[in-house]
């Protein structure tokens, strides 16, 4: 992970040897500590932080944050109906995240809560087998279910239980739920 003491320091117009007498260092510790190949430690890091007067954390790169359409809400069949409009934010380390509120009862899933998985295509779906996911069909629908078999062709079980189960269906893509999000009131 990228740190940023360097840019930290530089927006507060400090020499090296500055921020170094402060965090009571030389200025070639402070050289070699901002290098964006260092790891640095937890220590220097909140040494750091004092002497430039932020969090730990905001000398640390994050991730990009990446936000996706609310895909819609999920009735008693597990299908999702389109026509959310709203983005949900996730820190999530792929642009492929997918989200669905649930809107009736889905087995464990209760109404309000939010889903996010990671959208797999071809191959590498298979790693959804035996997940509940987000499910992707062919006409464009998407289905929450439980997704079972060996592929090309799946099994989807939805989480519903009085819900039918849908044999030998052709997939577009799956999201295995990575993210569940209850809100409390």
């Amino acid at each position: 992970m990228k740190n940023l003491i360097r840019q930290a320091r530089q927006l507060r117009g400090l020499t090296q040897a500055q921020l170094a007498e402060r965090v009571g260092t030389t200025a070639a510790t402070v050289s070699r500590l901002e290098k964006e190949t260092m790891t640095v430690s937890t220590e220097w890091l909140s040494r750091f932080a004092v002497a430039l007067d932020v969090h730990p954390a905001d000398l640390l790169e994050r991730p990009e944050r990446h936000s996706t359409r609310l895909l819609g809400k999920v009735g008693r069949s597990g299908r999702v109906s389109a026509g959310a409009d709203e983005d949900v934010f996730v820190d999530f380390p792929s642009a492929e995240a997918v989200a669905i509120e649930i809107a009736a009862p889905q087995g464990p899933y209760a109404p309000g809560e939010r889903l996010i998985g990671e959208r797999l295509h071809g191959p590498s779906m298979v790693s959804g087998i035996g997940r509940d996911c987000i499910i992707g069909l062919p006409d464009g629908g998407v289905l929450l279910a439980r997704l079972v078999g060996t592929g090309p062709r799946f099994t989807l079980v939805p989480a519903e239980p009085r819900s039918a189960i849908l044999y030998d269906q052709e997939v577009s893509w799956v999201a295995p739920i990575a993210i569940r999000v209850q809100f409390v009131a």
